[in-house]
């Protein structure tokens, strides 16, 4: 209970902060159904700044200022699901496709691409954090299951090869690539940052769309005002 009063507490905080900061736009995802207490709250982010939300049961993507965002649903995309499929890392579920069609599109079109998962990114399938990093997407956002908020780069090499559900066998080893094409070592190589937060911090993504640049930092509920 004690643990709750205080997590709210942050909570608010945050959604004040967020209301003075005025962002573009606001993007929250739950490891599990939000209390009603907290969903309360949420609506007391300002009208005037969208919010997406992940709700654990769908994925979808959403535009601003020439950036595209994916929200994604991490249940398709673990360990156990591409393994409990067992053929061959094709994972045949419709998000996985879906994700590869946004991925193409912006292969094409040239634009950010940012992804955002109901989990810590760190527990999605290797096979599926490589074909994010091969497909150009920025930066995969999700919950820290640590303590603090984590930063890191996934690198994605030109015709590589993961073994697929956990396997030692590298037998079992499947292309991040869904064609037979040769990939360039140095054109096709390409990286994605990797990030987390936790219930006590907010993680700001600032763009500047004149340079084509972008970053992103963490700040923790305790250094608002």
């Amino acid at each position: 209970q004690e643990e709750q009063k205080k997590r709210l507490k942050e909570w608010k905080k945050c959604i004040a902060n967020i209301n003075r900061s005025r962002p573009k736009l606001v993007v929250v995802t739950c490891r599990s159904a939000m209390p009603a207490k907290f969903k309360k709250f949420l609506s007391r982010v300002s009208d005037s700044i969208p919010v997406a939300y992940n709700r654990n049961a769908s994925y979808y993507s959403f535009w601003l200022n020439g950036f595209q965002g994916m929200v994604l649903n991490s249940a398709t995309l673990l360990d156990e699901f591409v393994r409990d499929k067992g053929n061959g890392g094709k994972q045949d579920d419709g998000q996985m496709a879906w994700i590869q069609e946004q991925m193409e599109q912006c292969r094409m079109s040239k634009h950010h691409l940012y992804a955002f998962v109901d989990c810590d990114p760190r527990d999605l399938s290797q096979l599926v954090l490589k074909r994010l990093a091969r497909g150009r997407v920025k930066l995969l956002s999700g919950y820290s299951r640590d303590n603090e908020g984590f930063e890191m780069m996934l690198e994605y090499k030109a015709n590589e090869k993961v073994v697929v559900g956990g396997s030692n066998d590298d037998n079992d080893a499947v292309s991040v690539k869904s064609t037979d094409t040769q990939e360039d070592d140095e054109t096709d190589a390409s990286q994605m940052k990797v990030v987390g937060c936790n219930d006590s911090s907010l993680r700001w993504i600032v763009m500047d769309e004149m340079k084509d640049m972008w970053k992103t930092n963490l700040v923790k509920v305790g250094e608002l005002e």
